[in-house]
């Protein structure tokens, strides 16, 4: 289980907690890429590693940082662009 904070922690609760909690989350359905990609041979590793983060992941360090901007770019782009940021 990933390490998380939700507004629903008893520290939100009770207001004893003075950060606010936020989080990004990108979710996509299973045949995002069409019904047929992810049963290609040499796309079996990609989806491997993606039934491994079905539960999540956590990104730690500069690369956190990274991925939170570029995170944060991906609700105003569209098409290719916006797939472009999950790279």
């Amino acid at each position: 289980m990933l390490p998380h904070v939700w507004v629903n922690d008893s520290e939100y609760i009770n207001g004893s907690e003075k950060k606010a909690a936020n989080a990004i989350v990108v979710q996509f359905v299973e045949d995002f890429l069409g019904e047929i990609f992810l049963q290609i041979s040499k796309i079996e590793r990609l989806t491997k590693i993606l039934k491994l983060l079905a539960n999540g992941l956590e990104i730690k360090g500069n690369t956190r940082k990274r991925i939170n901007e570029l995170m944060k770019q991906i609700p105003d782009a569209s098409g290719l662009r916006r797939l472009s940021f999950l790279r």
